[in-house]
């Protein structure tokens, strides 16, 4: 076993250092990135969500007409509209 794969020495199953003092110092120094990161992630989801409920209230204006339309679709060929007629009356 070389010097260098000895001196990283990681866990098969979780990926973490097996040296403790080793694992929480490189928990620290990405502590920064992964917070930026996951912030970046989060705004870019976020603005992705609300350009599509834009466009879908834009198109169907203030009604439920957006729930029948997306169980109308079905799930596996299975079309939800006829098991959910029950719950909303006027359909």
């Amino acid at each position: 076993m070389s010097l260098k794969q000895k001196q990283c020495d990681i866990h098969w199953l979780t990926g973490q250092f097996k040296e403790i003092q080793q694992e929480l110092s490189y928990r620290e120094s990405i502590q920064l990135r992964v917070r930026r990161e996951s912030r970046l992630a989060l705004v870019l989801v976020s603005f992705i969500f609300a350009m599509f409920a834009i466009t879908d209230y834009n198109l169907l204006g203030d009604s439920t007409e957006i729930l029948h339309i997306n169980l109308d679709a079905g799930y596996s060929g299975f079309n939800m509209r006829y098991f959910c007629a029950d719950y909303w009356p006027g359909r």
